[in-house]
């Protein structure tokens, strides 16, 4: 197999580690200069979750490891992000808590075979709300304070689907 067929079966796994790097970068340079412009990066950094997981569809390139490294990347990006949030801007760490809790309860549940391993609309809607809520930290929005309770009121209604 040559190296173009290689890089090919992996143009997944290739967006999700290049998705975790943006993110995770951005989130850094975000928080050591506060500029908004690392935000519209994290945001590009977030949506290579979405993309990862049309390639790997569209290409029929879907793999157990694929699975495995998409769901622990969207785990780190999005705590890291609500550790972000709840640093940046003093929020609870109640939400913080919550959201560990949740997904504490959430592997127990997929081990125990009572939640499904697969992508669910849920997953998806959780991994698209985590980078906006940020930007309305950032952008202090008027209603972020509401934001955040209907996040966490999600975070627990998802436990309950």
């Amino acid at each position: 197999m040559n190296i173009i067929n290689k890089i090919r079966q992996n143009i997944p796994n290739i967006i999700t580690i290049i998705g975790f790097i943006i993110v995770n970068y951005s989130l850094l340079m975000y928080n050591l200069t506060n500029n908004s412009l690392y935000l519209m990066f994290m945001v590009l950094g977030f949506l290579c979750d979405y993309l990862d997981g049309y390639f790997a569809r569209k290409l029929k390139l879907s793999s157990d490891l694929g699975n495995i490294l998409d769901k622990i990347v969207d785990k780190i990006n999005q705590t890291l992000l609500l550790v972000t949030m709840t640093i940046k801007f003093k929020i609870s760490k109640w939400y913080l808590i919550l959201y560990i809790f949740r997904e504490i309860i959430m592997f127990i549940m997929r081990k125990l075979k009572y939640k499904p391993k697969t992508s669910s609309f849920h997953g998806k809607f959780k991994t698209f709300i985590f980078p906006l809520s940020l930007i309305f930290f950032a952008k202090d929005l008027f209603f972020k304070k509401i934001f955040i309770n209907l996040l966490s009121a999600y975070n627990l209604f998802t436990l309950l689907v």
